[in-house]
């Protein structure tokens, strides 16, 4: 199973756009919606009635004290899940490009690792950021379980 995690505040278009991108390669969505510590209202509002209708989409509303409180929170959400559990985890200003091969690359990993006797535990990932940059990043697909 893949799980797409997304944490987002005062994002608009950008944070429902980077929930969308996940779909190439989740079976579900989970996003995490609202600020850290006393962040200012500040940027749009996300219009989340336009996902509305998905179904594998699910928005989760709160105020979390840290990153790492939100971020936790955002784990502790897919505990339940079998195993294996793989996640996407992106930012709300962030789009996920061609998620589509994500499940090939963790099979990958996942074959590698088991060649050399090991756990696969993630996959770098290149990101696309809200100003057009392009970032590989690392830990941001990884097991969950």
């Amino acid at each position: 199973m893949i799980v797409g995690l997304c944490s987002t505040f005062r994002e608009g278009q950008l944070a429902a756009d980077a929930a969308r991108s996940l779909l190439a390669c989740c079976e579900r969505v989970r996003v995490f919606d609202g600020p850290i510590a006393d962040a200012p209202a500040e940027g749009p509002k996300t219009n989340w009635g336009a996902l509305r209708k998905e179904p594998r989409i699910i928005v989760t509303h709160g105020e979390w004290a840290s990153d790492a409180a939100k971020r936790t929170a955002m784990l502790d959400a897919t505990r339940r899940l079998p195993e294996p559990t793989w996640g996407v985890i992106v930012d709300g200003d962030e789009v996920l490009l061609h998620g589509e091969g994500i499940p090939a690359l963790i099979e990958h990993h996942e074959w590698d690792a088991r060649a050399r006797e090991e756990v696969s535990w993630g996959a770098t990932l290149r990101l696309v950021e809200g100003d057009g940059t392009l970032g590989l990043i690392m830990a941001r697909v990884l097991r969950l379980d």
